[in-house]
């Protein structure tokens, strides 16, 4: 699941408890969606740091195994 176009706070929690933040990747659908509104969004959302870092960044690159 994606965040994209989920910048609704019970959608986005009813899918975090269903699914756990190892499942979950930051998404923007650039230019149809804000950046700014998207950070925004994740920033504010009820979880944990270390599960935030996860659907930011952690989960894509372990995915895609971008390690650095």
């Amino acid at each position: 699941m994606a965040t994209s176009g989920m910048f609704w706070q019970p959608a986005f929690i009813g899918t975090y408890l269903a699914l756990g933040a190892d499942r979950i990747l930051f998404a923007v659908d650039y230019p149809h969606e804000s950046i700014e509104e998207a950070v925004d969004f994740m920033d504010a959302v009820p979880i944990c740091d270390n599960d935030k870092e996860k659907i930011y960044h952690l989960n894509a690159e372990r995915l895609l195994t971008l390690h650095s």
